[in-house]
């Protein structure tokens, strides 16, 4: 019985350790960090707050695995734990992002502090046999000066991180500048947030056309945000992160999904146009446990062929080693969806990877199209590359006759761009035809 009690009190123990504690690095976690900053404030007492993040982790993470990314984090965390004196607390609260707790007063020895710690993390690690160099950016708020807000203080900071575009200075301190960007970001949150529940998200359809007899193929769905609070153009480029960070990609996402094989049925089944649709996705989204049920429930619903639908991931996303991310695109060409590898040439993918995975369209991307006369031999070698591996080709952002000459030239099998229409609402793309 003292043994069964013992071994239940060491078992308590140690779920108490491991409810403090972040997993992967033996850190504390997001709970103590919180809990400390409460206390801290309550207490009325002054402290820093340093947000540090890899600068350089998703490529690392992307290119080598998610195994060696762990293991990178592991090791950091044992040198942050080496590193860190009586009065600090030292956490890791989110992937590759960790934070500094401390009650020192001055803000130039915490700065001397923080370099301190850099620069015993930011060194040559070796993982897995791959030689792997770190860098950090890290972002401060004082507790009350810049905030008196406990619930805000860890935002801000990453604010500051984030915000931080001068590249040669690794330690920036949170300012009225960096305030404004911030309160610009939140204004951004809160009104999409308003605009998902106002309906402000709509499609637009830009035609992409075949090059040999230009007849329109296919239609790639555009997303768009219509703002009632703002009177200026926000892009995807923009607004598609903040929703990744807000865990609002998945709504939207399927909004999109399902919109776009609304409008599919219309083309193909009323309007007998017998052409695909192409559908953006996020990495977020596409790793999402019930992605592929959802695709095939939502193209029953909609009474549409998923013969006729191009899922588009960008080329960063094709390096990504994760069992789950392989599984999805593997079960997509079992369903008979075409992938479509967007952006083609300005990220980093192998040309090993590139022939095995299941790719049936490269996309080139639309910067080496608008000076064509300079990437002519990239082109060219992009088009011969894919038509050996089987591969279709688009032709992205095309706006003037010699560029749609010479691509046509080169046998690229598909043109999209301007120089036959901007992206269009739905009621016009229903009725286009092509007019050049």
């Amino acid at each position: 019985m003292e043994k069964q009690e013992a071994e239940l009190l060491e078992n308590n123990k140690q779920l108490m350790i491991y409810a403090f504690k972040d997993s992967l690095t033996g850190l504390s976690n997001m709970e103590v960090i919180k809990a400390t900053i409460l206390e801290y404030s309550l207490k009325g007492k002054e402290f820093f707050l340093a947000f540090m993040g890899l600068k350089n982790f998703s490529t690392i993470n992307d290119s080598l695995g998610r195994a060696t990314g762990d293991k990178l984090l592991r090791e950091i965390g044992c040198n942050l734990n080496e590193l860190i004196k009586e009065g600090e607390i030292i956490g890791r609260i989110y992937s590759d992002e960790f934070v500094i707790i401390s009650c020192e007063q001055d803000k130039e020895i915490f700065r001397k502090r923080i370099n301190e710690i850099l620069h015993g993390i930011e060194k040559k690690y070796i993982i897995n046999n791959y030689e792997i160099y770190i860098f950090i950016k890290c972002g401060i708020v004082h507790f009350p000066d810049d905030t008196d807000d406990p619930e805000q203080i860890i935002s801000l900071a990453g604010h500051a991180m984030n915000l931080f575009k001068r590249n040669n200075i690794k330690i920036n301190f949170y300012d009225k500048v960096l305030k404004h960007e911030s309160e610009v970001m939140l204004r951004n949150e809160n009104y999409l947030m308003r605009g998902l529940e106002n309906g402000e998200f709509r499609l637009v359809y830009q035609p992409i056309i075949d090059a040999k007899t230009d007849k329109l193929v296919d239609f790639e769905a555009l997303l768009r945000w219509e703002c009632c609070d703002i009177d200026y153009y926000v892009g995807p480029d923009v607004f598609i992160p903040i929703l990744e960070r807000l865990g609002l990609i998945h709504e939207v996402g399927r909004f999109v999904i399902r919109e776009a094989f609304k409008m599919l049925y219309k083309l193909n089944v009323v309007m007998n146009k017998n052409v695909s649709i192409s559908i953006n996705l996020s990495i977020v989204q596409f790793e999402r446990f019930d992605f592929i049920d959802y695709i095939v429930n939502t193209a029953l619903e909609e009474k549409i062929n998923l013969e006729d639908v191009i899922f588009e991931l960008t080329e960063s996303l094709f390096i990504n080693e994760d069992n789950k991310f392989l599984q999805n695109l593997y079960d997509i060409k079992s369903l008979k969806a075409k992938i479509a590898l967007d952006d083609f040439g300005v990220g980093f993918s192998s040309f090993y990877r590139l022939s095995k995975l299941p790719i049936d369209i490269l996309k080139i991307d639309k910067t080496f199209i608008s000076n064509i006369e300079d990437n002519m031999v990239i082109v060219e070698s992009i088009i011969k590359l894919a038509h050996d591996l089987g591969m279709k080709v688009i032709s992205e952002g095309v706006e003037y006759k010699n560029e749609l000459m010479y691509l046509k030239e080169k046998s690229c099998d598909l043109i999209q761009g301007y120089y036959y229409s901007k992206p269009l609402e739905k009621d016009v793309a229903l009725m286009y035809e092509v007019s050049k």
